[in-house]
């Protein structure tokens, strides 16, 4: 019985478990698993009861899947593999769109793997919508329709306060629609903060306490640099604070580079290598222009860098403007239609007061217009006083306290004297304006020469390893002499220093020639080659020599059995080393020549220095011929041709010059000088007014040639400068070839000059003379030979190969003896590419007292220097007709 009941109570208990199992199976078969979205970022629990931890947190818009009942008050789920509990209430069904902004200019991409493709870029504060896991690496949004990713990294919850400054001055709207009002104008470099999209058209910023619009094309993310210029002479501040130090002071025109805002009282500013403040009532947008007067005559340079060039010369008073700094060395400006540069030092506030003098009778106007009406008339030499321009064609002075305008032409720079003849002689407009009735006459004209006999010096050659022989062009050329002006023999040999070059260029240079003594031919002339190297110029250590480019004429001595040398030091284009106004400087130098083998040799240069480049007063130097304006003002400069002679024991030059501003300097003043013209009273009224109205009026009113003479030390150094030895105001610029000599106790002076250089009329331009004048001493005064000066005269073609210059007389060594020789050139250079210029064949002068004679049928070889044999008594009348 009581296993019975057993087996029934076992029974029993297997059918209540098994109701159980199946009932508990059934129920977890029906039970629901639910998704939802964080949408409020939310804690995980350990449990739900009152004494719960926190596990972890879960960003917003995480999606967690969960088996809880919909009524429990938390839902548990499992997170990073973590399982607890978290409120329902921080769950929803669906995720939550979550607002970011773009806080770095970023990627849209296709999807969020590492090969998705960029699909557009997002700019700064562009404000998207996204329901990613904020946790995630990459956003899901949607910009401008397309769906893609951008990086979390680059996303912020608010948008980024952006700087911008305005770049131009702007406009603040009230809103950015486009009928908005406009608030305030913000002025250029305000720095502004918006948060508005980088991309918008406007953005929206705060100025003054008023909030609105500008647009994005007026900001930039940097401040401009903004050029001013001072406009007052400026202080440069520390600070900007009122009790700031200065710095420095910043001339007017000053161009400043600043950021700060244009509307501060000061700006900050970089000058020297300092940085300070500025004012702004002394700054401007633009330079300021400053009128300035010429009170120097000054160059107008085409730039003002290192090897600009002249482009105009500018006379005194001139009124000039410029926006130059004005502590610039050069000024910009702009003179007759051309923009150059000129020194600030030539320049002044006000114009310059210049003293005139009436040079002839002058009506004092009262205007300058057509329809001026006389107001005076002021004698010739009353003193004025004007500020007008140098080249104005009136200018207004003031006379017994009236103001009015004379012509400038009836004024001049010194007191007008009519018989001045400053103690010297003068080749004067009447001796000149006679010649053309004697040049025609045997007695002075030029032989003739047979062209066909003519030929190139056969060894006036230059080699070199480059390339083949050039046969060069030889011109002016001079023998070495002794001091009493007799050609000197040096063993064995006569010598001749002549100018040479390559022809059909501008090369000038001196090259020695020899001959063996009773030798005449001209294929007997050696060449020993260029006299300097050119190195010499440079090695004589001679602040004038290194500027060197030409070699010109000049003499040459046998003293104390050494050669002396000397020439014309030229410096011309700045390309090649020169100053490039023609400077031109008397320059000596031994040269020493050996013997070998029948050959003589250079063997070197030494003491090689300059002598003289005119002291102003009584010869024109180069800086008058700058401030003349150079070439531009048909002045021509000379102070050349060097010839050496010796008188009492004392050493002197003779040369070709100019006068100086003490010694009847060149201008319209010369036009009144009487002792300028010659001739008697009569002469001079009737030729004064031939030249007011003659085309050459501006070439007489330049010339004022010169015969000059400095004495020289043992030493060859300048010792003193003296007196020209005769002038030539009102007739030519130019008497070349500067040559004296003493002949039975009378001192001779001759000299080349060419008709197209003279100022006179009825001179013809093609004529060639040589002129001739005598004096009981050497430093005369000197009367014209052949009662008008004239001694040679040639009207020969330019380019004909028998066309003569550079005639150079040489004294005869027998004292009894009355021809000399003269030399000369034979055909121009680049006249033929054949015949190259040449020795000319020497020929016979009779000298008798004040009287010459050309020996027409005593013709020379070419280049003959002596004759073998003395003249007879009976030829020394020889008249030459």
């Amino acid at each position: 019985m009581k296993k019975v009941f057993l087996r029934a109570l076992a029974f029993s208990l297997c059918l209540v478990f098994s109701y159980a199992f199946l009932h508990t199976a059934a129920e977890a078969k029906t039970q629901k698993t639910s998704s939802y979205y964080v949408v409020k970022t939310s804690n995980l629990y350990d449990t739900t009861t009152s004494k719960k931890r926190k596990i972890t947190t879960i960003p917003v818009n995480t999606k967690l899947s969960t088996t809880s009942s919909k009524s429990s008050s938390m839902y548990k789920v499992t997170y990073k593999g973590r399982t607890g509990y978290v409120y329902k209430s921080n769950l929803a069904d669906k995720a939550k769109p979550v607002t970011k902004y773009i806080v770095k200019t970023s990627n849209l991409y296709s999807s969020n793997t590492s090969k998705s493709k960029i699909l557009a870029s997002v700019p700064v504060n562009v404000k998207l919508s996204t329901t990613s896991p904020v946790s995630d690496k990459m956003y899901q949004v949607k910009y401008k329709g397309k769906t893609g990713y951008v990086y979390r990294g680059n996303t912020g919850d608010k948008p980024k306060a952006v700087e911008k400054y305005t770049v131009k001055t702007s406009n603040l709207y009230s809103s950015n629609k486009s009928k908005s009002k406009i608030l305030a104008s913000v002025p250029v470099n305000v720095k502004l903060s918006t948060m508005s999209p980088v991309s918008d058209n406007m953005y929206q910023v705060k100025y003054k306490g008023k909030t609105g619009y500008v647009y994005r094309g007026n900001t930039g993310d940097k401040p401009k640099a903004v050029e001013k210029y001072t406009v007052k002479t400026s202080n440069l501040y520390s600070s900007n604070s009122s009790k700031s130090n200065i710095i420095t002071s910043i001339p007017v025109n000053h161009k400043l580079t600043t950021t700060s805002p244009v509307s501060d009282n000061m700006y900050q500013v970089k000058i020297n290598g300092k940085t300070g403040y500025v004012y702004r009532g002394n700054l401007s947008g633009k330079p300021k222009a400053i009128d300035k007067f010429v009170v120097k005559t000054t160059n107008l340079y085409d730039s003002y860098k290192g090897n600009k060039k002249i482009i105009a010369s500018i006379p005194l008073n001139n009124k000039l403007t410029t926006t130059s700094p004005v502590s610039d060395n050069m000024y910009k400006v702009t003179y007759k239609g051309k923009t150059g540069y000129v020194y600030r030092a030539d320049l002044g506030d006000k114009a310059k007061p210049i003293t005139k003098y009436v040079v002839k009778k002058s009506n004092l106007y009262d205007t300058t217009s057509s329809d001026k009406r006389i107001i005076t008339s002021i004698d010739i030499n009353n003193k004025v006083t004007t500020t007008s321009p140098d080249n104005s064609s009136m200018y207004q002075v003031t006379y017994n306290g009236r103001t009015g305008f004379v012509y400038r032409s009836n004024l001049g720079d010194n007191f007008v004297s009519y018989t001045n003849k400053y103690n010297t002689s003068q080749i004067t407009r009447y001796d000149i304006s006679r010649i053309p009735f004697q040049e025609k006459n045997s007695q002075y004209r030029m032989p003739n020469f047979n062209a066909d006999e003519i030929a190139n010096i056969p060894s006036a050659k230059r080699y070199s390893d480059s390339e083949a022989p050039i046969d060069l062009d030889v011109w002016d050329s001079w023998p070495l002499q002794n001091p009493d002006g007799t050609v000197a023999e040096y063993n064995g040999y006569h010598i001749v220093f002549a100018l040479a070059g390559k022809p059909r260029t501008n090369e000038t240079f001196i090259y020695m020639f020899y001959q063996k003594i009773g030798e005449t031919s001209i294929d007997s002339w050696k060449n020993a080659g260029r006299v300097f190297t050119d190195a010499d110029k440079f090695n004589a250590n001679d602040p004038i020599l290194k500027h060197q480019t030409e070699e010109w004429s000049g003499s040459a001595a046998l003293i104390d059995h050494k050669i002396r040398l000397f020439y014309t030091d030229f410096s011309g284009s700045m390309a090649l080393g020169g100053t490039g106004d023609s400077k031109q400087t008397l320059t000596t130098a031994q040269v020493n020549v050996g013997l070998h083998d029948e050959s003589l040799t250079i063997d070197g240069v030494q003491d090689h220095k300059s002598i003289f480049d005119g002291d102003g007063k009584i010869y024109q130097n180069v800086s008058q011929f700058h401030d003349e304006g150079m070439f531009s003002s048909g002045d021509n400069h000379t102070l050349r041709d060097p010839h050496y002679v010796e008188d009492n024991g004392r050493k002197y030059l003779v040369f070709e010059g100019n006068t100086g501003s003490d010694n009847g300097y060149h201008g319209d003043l010369s036009l009144y000088n009487k002792a300028f013209y010659g001739g008697d009273d009569y002469y001079f009224q009737s030729e004064f007014q031939r030249i007011m109205s003659s085309p050459k009026k501006k070439l007489a009113t330049l010339a004022n040639g010169a015969l000059g003479i400095i004495e020289i030390n043992d030493d060859f150094t300048l010792k003193k400068v003296m007196n020209p030895l005769i002038t030539s105001n009102l007739v030519t610029d130019e008497i070349e070839r500067a040559n004296v000599f003493k002949l039975k106790d009378k001192w001779y002076l001759f000299t080349d000059t060419r008709g197209a250089k003279m100022g006179v009329d009825n001179i013809s331009p093609n004529m060639i003379y040589m002129l001739g004048y005598v004096s009981d001493s050497l430093t005369g005064p000197y009367t014209p030979l052949n009662d008008t000066g004239l001694v040679i005269a040639s009207d020969e073609d330019f380019n004909s190969r028998t066309f003569t210059y550079s005639h150079y007389a040489l004294l005869p060594k027998n004292p009894n003896d009355n021809n000399v020789v003269v030399t000369s050139y034979m055909t121009n250079r680049g006249a033929s590419s054949i015949n190259h210029s040449t020795f000319a064949p020497s020929f016979l002068l009779n000298i008798d007292g004040d009287k010459t004679y050309v020996r027409q049928h005593d013709i020379l070889e070419q280049g003959q220097l002596t004759t073998d044999t003395p003249t007879s008594a009976n030829e020394s009348n020889y008249s030459g007709n």
